[in-house]
C-alpha cells in the first residue's frame, strides 16, 4: 500500500478535526515515523511538539530507558497526543501504555484499531503488505 502526500495531508486534517475541541495541548511524535505527522499537527493545531526517541523495531531500548525518556519530556499525559506513522503489531503503543495507561494515540494508519484513539486509515489486520510513506523515497 502506498500513502501519498495527498493522503498524508488529508489524514492529518482528519486528526486535527478529531482533536480540535479536546484538551490536547502537546503533540509528541514518535521518532522516526511519527515526526512528519507531529510537525504537521503541531502547525495545524498551533501547539508545541516534542519528540520521543523510541522505536521497538530494533529492540534495543529497555522499559527503564523508555520511562526515563517519557519523564524527560516533561508532559502532562492527559493533555498529550502521541502520534506515529502506523500501528502495526502495537508493541510501541503497548509499551507506552504500560507506563501511562491513559496515554492517547493517533496514527496515520493502523492494523490495530483497538490500540489507538483515532486513525484515518484502517488496514485489515490480515493484510501484511508493506506500507510505503511518501517520505520513505
Amino acid at each position: 500500500m502506498k500513502i501519498t502526500w495527498k493522503d498524508f495531508d488529508e489524514a492529518a486534517h482528519e486528526i486535527d478535526w478529531k482533536f480540535q475541541h479536546s484538551n490536547i495541548t502537546t503533540i509528541v511524535g514518535l521518532q522516526r515515523g511519527g515526526l512528519p505527522l507531529a510537525v504537521k499537527l503541531s502547525n495545524l493545531m498551533d501547539m508545541p511538539m516534542k519528540v520521543l526517541d523510541y522505536q521497538t523495531r530494533d529492540g534495543k531500548t529497555t522499559m527503564e530507558e523508555l520511562s526515563d525518556r517519557l519523564f524527560d519530556l516533561d508532559i502532562l499525559v492527559s493533555e498529550t497526543l502521541f502520534v506515529d506513522d502506523m500501528c502495526d503489531s502495537g508493541k510501541t503503543i503497548k509499551d507506552i501504555q504500560c507506563l501511562y495507561p491513559d496515554a492517547r494515540f493517533a496514527v496515520l494508519c493502523t492494523r490495530r484499531k483497538d490500540l489507538v484513539e483515532f486513525s484515518p486509515i484502517e488496514i485489515d489486520e490480515a493484510d501484511e503488505s508493506w506500507i510505503e510513506f511518501p517520505w520513505e523515497k
